[in-house]
């Protein structure tokens, strides 16, 4: 009997200890690796054994380790989560690698690696990163973060990301089917000919591949040489919104033509980000440019096509930049068309043009220029509406379709379909683009979209164009939007039917106007809502 009672107690504490999460640690200054408890903790990554969905294991702030993290999958909904304890910086691992994983979380760490990825998510997914430095110093190909190859659900939140050394690299790189994942709050910076964050869906060996449905919402983005942020080949639905794009560097061999965003595909929507101080020459803001591009593998074409632009600011971008570029390379066939722009404000970018080095730098013209919209037949139907452009100092500051800088009213009397509702005044904003008393771009905005169904109630109902608002695409909250006096959320989009699904019943007259949720009588001009104090 007395046999049989201690068998019971084995099973039962046996079966507490794999049903219960356990919490590990590593610390590399003891002596001898123990069994992993605070008391005696393992030394090396090596050591790290018989993980279970749910565990924790927790690495010693101020220590580093020369190998790299390979970390144990999870099960569905429970993760496996990797941090740090103690008191210091962050600990320091060689990588992280995490090829074919799952359910994994990652807090509080710094990967970094001299001659490889600071961290590889491939064929992984539901992966977080959360608080982590993400760092290479390698020269060849390796970008800080990649993530690839059938890579999805990631989350990547709060970190450092960078290239430590210029190099022809990129910070974060997403391609071959590397779609659903978000990027939020990070600080993302880069030092060389590449850029910043790309997705480049089809590149990497195939035609086939794609980065589409990623948000990337509220990071700070910093150039000190390349590009910032790059939407090519097949990356397409994607939402970036709430960033902030800086810098370009000054005048070393990086530093000149570059673009501080680029967007070469479609259907994805850009709200709400500030571009500003690109300081290379010659530099540009936004570019949609059509073009092919060759691989050993073969061509993949880039055609910017109903993306829709809202609410951004872009400023500062000199000496010779220009705020807004399309048009194409000349590939034959390709077209940029049914891009819309709406309550964006561009000003004061251009500035002094460099004379010297001659090295086929953008016309002198751009010194004023915020727009340039290329004459050809491939540049067509492509939309800007309650717009603000304005140069201090200068009238003709545009240019469309024409061989000389225009006004944006002149403009607008030669193509109204096009062009309507844009204005040419200074912004009066704050230090942070936020507007001031008086600020012309105070209720100068346009609603996005119009109702289309008969007048009525309920929680859906036919627009125009939805491809201006997101459900948030199962990752985030879908859009907060304003039906006349009325607030919902939208919960589903029906890109085909033009239906929005809304979380609460809302009253609609036909031919009303749907936004994002503003102040005032109509939308503001720029990232900010007029900060409007309430009656007392």
């Amino acid at each position: 009997m007395k046999i049989k009672t201690t068998l019971l107690i084995i099973a039962l504490v046996m079966a507490y200890c794999f049903t219960f999460a356990t919490t590990c640690y590593v610390d590399n200054t003891v002596s001898t690796s123990g069994n992993g408890t605070i008391a005696s903790p393992w030394k090396n990554i090596s050591d790290i054994k018989n993980i279970l969905p749910g565990d924790t294991i927790l690495f010693k702030r101020g220590r580093t380790w020369n190998s790299a993290l390979t970390p144990v999958s999870g099960a569905t909904g429970i993760y496996v989560t990797y941090g740090a304890y103690g008191t210091g910086i962050k600990p320091k691992l060689a990588g992280f690698i995490a090829e074919g994983k799952s359910y994994v979380k990652v807090q509080e760490l710094e990967f970094n690696s001299s001659t490889s990825n600071g961290a590889v998510l491939t064929n992984a997914h539901h992966i977080t990163m959360d608080g982590c430095n993400i760092y290479t110093s390698a020269t060849d190909w390796a970008p800080a973060l990649s993530i690839a190859t059938n890579s999805h659900h990631h989350q990547i939140l709060n970190c450092d990301i960078a290239l430590t050394t210029p190099s022809m690299n990129d910070a974060v790189n997403l391609r071959g089917n590397a779609d659903y994942n978000l990027f939020q709050g990070n600080t993302i910076r880069v030092c060389g000919q590449h850029g910043a964050f790309s997705l480049e869906g089809a590149s990497g060996g195939s035609l086939g591949g794609t980065a589409n449905f990623n948000i990337i919402k509220n990071n700070r983005l910093i150039s000190t040489g390349g590009s910032l942020l790059q939407i090519l080949s097949n990356s397409d639905w994607n939402l970036i919104e709430e960033n902030i794009f800086s810098g370009c560097g000054s005048d070393y061999a990086y530093a000149r033509h570059e673009v501080t965003f680029k967007v070469v595909t479609k259907f994805n929507i850009v709200r709400k980000n500030i571009l500003k101080g690109n300081t290379c020459r010659d530099g540009l803001g936004l570019l949609l440019e059509a073009y092919s591009y060759v691989y050993s593998y073969g061509t993949i074409n880039n055609i910017p096509t109903n993306n829709h632009v809202y609410n951004n600011v872009i400023t500062g971008i000199y000496p010779g930049g220009t705020a807004l570029f399309i048009g194409t390379n000349g590939s034959a066939g390709l077209s940029v068309y049914n891009n819309y722009f709406k309550n964006n404000a561009f000003f004061n970018n251009g500035g002094t043009y460099y004379q010297t080095d001659l090295d086929g730098r953008w016309p002198t013209y751009t010194a004023n220029a915020q727009m340039h919209v290329t004459t050809e037949s491939a540049v067509y139907n492509n939309y800007f509406t309650n717009n603000l452009f304005y140069k201090s100092n200068a009238t003709s500051i545009v240019w469309v379709n024409g061989f000389s800088l225009q006004t944006i009213n002149h403009v607008q009397s030669a193509n109204p379909t096009l062009y309507k509702g844009n204005i040419q005044e200074a912004p009066t904003l704050d230090a942070n683009f936020k507007p001031l008393i008086g600020s012309p771009t105070i209720d100068a905005g346009v609603e996005l979209a119009t109702i289309t169904s008969a007048s009525g109630s309920g929680t859906s109902f036919v627009v125009t164009d939805p491809l201006y608002f997101t459900d948030g695409m199962g990752i985030i909250s879908g859009d907060t939007i304003r039906i006349g006096s009325q607030t919902a959320v939208i919960m589903a989009i029906n890109y085909n039917t033009k239906v929005l699904t809304l979380d609460r019943t809302v009253s609609w007259t036909q031919g009303g106007g749907v936004s994002l949720s503003y102040l005032g009588a109509a939308p503001d001009i720029g990232v900010y809502e007029y900060a409007r104090i309430p009656a007392q």
